[in-house]
C-alpha cells in the first residue's frame, strides 16, 4: 500500500491503492467509459494523481475514479 502525507491513497470504494493492483476505470467521460477493461497501477503519485496502464494504453487518473478487481 502507499502512504501520501500520512493517508492510504483508496480506490472508489475505500480499497488501498497499490502498484501492480487490477483496476477498472470509471472514466468520468461516459462516452469513453469501457469497464471491462482491466488495468493495472503503475504508479500512486498522490492523492490526486494514478497512473494505470494497458497492453494499447496508459492514463493519469484519479483514484476515486478506479476500482480495484
Amino acid at each position: 500500500e502507499v502512504l501520501y502525507k500520512g493517508m492510504k491513497i483508496k480506490d472508489r470504494k475505500g480499497k488501498a491503492l497499490k502498484k501492480g493492483q487490477k483496476v477498472i476505470w470509471y472514466d468520468p467521460e461516459v462516452e469513453a467509459r469501457d469497464l471491462s477493461t482491466v488495468y493495472v497501477v503503475d504508479k500512486v503519485h498522490n492523492e490526486d494523481v494514478v497512473m494505470i496502464s494497458n497492453e494499447f494504453s496508459e492514463a493519469e487518473v484519479c483514484p476515486s475514479e478506479l476500482e480495484i478487481v
